[in-house]
């Protein structure tokens, strides 16, 4: 079973929140869709605290699932203490098209919005 690098939500979101920074544009696959782990190595918000986001990737083509509650469900992967829901909050944040342009991750206000409903600083 694949799981995280982090072990609280405190350190989820702010893992998340750096990585963030960090990207130059937003995890697509080849298929126009956001994947856990590109071909090029880009990760999203969830592929990039996983132990294994290519295996994420490849247990949710084959089981035909794409959110990270639906891997939990299925038993691919073990998010410990950390909150299904705040993890599913992150994923949204980084999959919305609007929160990214040519300069990169431009969604701060959701992401801190996402932050405040969890009781993150």
């Amino acid at each position: 079973m694949i799981t995280l690098t982090v072990k609280t939500n405190q350190e989820a979101y702010d893992t998340v929140k750096a990585n963030l920074a960090k990207m130059p544009r937003q995890a697509i696959g080849a298929d126009g869709i956001c994947s856990y782990e590109t071909p090029e190595g880009l990760n999203c918000a969830i592929g990039g605290i996983a132990t294994d986001p290519r295996g994420l990737e490849d247990a949710g083509v084959k089981l035909g699932i794409s959110s990270v509650s639906s891997l939990v469900m299925h038993d691919v992967l073990d998010v410990g203490d950390v909150s299904v829901y705040l993890l599913s909050d992150l994923q949204y944040v980084h999959d919305r098209s609007s929160y990214w342009s040519e300069r990169g991750f431009i969604g701060w206000d959701a992401l801190a919005h996402v932050g405040a409903r969890h009781g993150l600083s």
